[in-house]
């Protein structure tokens, strides 16, 4: 109920603050792992890629949504500089800034729609999180690249868009079944 109730009107402003040195963190980590090899080679990858709307970071061209994202979260997740939350044991922002960043480019929102986007994303992957504990981690090493997909899928896109109690429901059940 939390996150269907939480509108970019309402989110408090610290909130929104924390959200933006969030993301300039995370653009930071993005750059940063491009210049790497591994970077080269994603980026490599998205250059054959079919051109698309979505922006990757340093690049002159635009990618699909779903593959800007990708290969946005990935960059930004090869220094491992990017943030860490201790207690859901993941990084929220290599799943939720990139997935934030498409849609909303995608949807042409606002800054401060796509800042709550984050804050929400945020609240979705970090309590999901914590409230697994270490499950993941006993059957996977990455945490945050296993469960990316219903996190920015209930905190982003929802947010950016429009979400039911229903299917937010739907969501987390489904994710938790297939643990």
């Amino acid at each position: 109920r939390f996150l269907v109730d939480l509108r970019g009107t309402r989110v408090p402003e610290p909130a929104i603050e924390a959200a933006s040195s969030m993301l300039l963190d995370w653009l930071g980590s993005a750059l940063a792992g491009r210049l790497t090899d591994p970077g080269a080679k994603l980026l490599a990858y998205g250059e054959a890629e079919p051109a698309g709307v979505a922006s990757v970071v340093g690049s002159k061209s635009g990618r699909s949504p779903e593959t800007a994202a990708f290969l946005n979260g990935a960059l930004s997740h090869i220094v491992e500089m990017d943030d860490v939350d201790r207690g859901s044991v993941l990084h929220p922002g290599a799943v939720v800034i990139p997935a934030a960043l498409a849609v909303a480019e995608v949807r042409s929102k606002s800054g401060r729609e796509l800042l709550s986007a984050i804050v929400a994303g945020y609240e979705v992957a970090i309590r999901i999180g914590a409230a697994d504990g270490n499950t993941f981690h006993e059957v996977v090493d990455r945490a945050d690249t296993t469960t990316g997909d219903h996190r920015h899928g209930d905190g982003i896109d929802d947010r950016l868009g429009q979400v039911q109690v229903e299917s937010l429901t739907r969501a987390v059940t489904i994710h938790r079944r297939q643990q």
